[in-house]
């Protein structure tokens, strides 16, 4: 089966894309649109980690790009 790609933003669902091409040009146009720039970058176990700083109030924003396989039909 094949692998989809869950993308959140401060542990809110963005999206769920088909493939990690997908994925990131999501996160990449979301974070763009709303001027942040990324402070740190981290992959652990698997999952995406990125940090984002706000252009106006600096605060962090939290996003994860991880991969999961769907239940197979039994």
């Amino acid at each position: 089966m094949n692998e989809l790609y869950v993308l959140t933003k401060d542990s809110e669902l963005v999206g769920v894309y088909t493939t990690h091409r997908k994925a990131t040009q999501a996160l990449i146009m979301g974070t763009i649109k709303e001027g942040m720039k990324l402070q740190d970058y981290s992959f652990e176990f698997g999952i995406e980690f990125f940090t984002y700083i706000g252009p106006e109030s600096g605060s962090p924003f939290f996003w994860e790009l991880r991969e999961v396989t769907p239940d197979a039909r039994t």
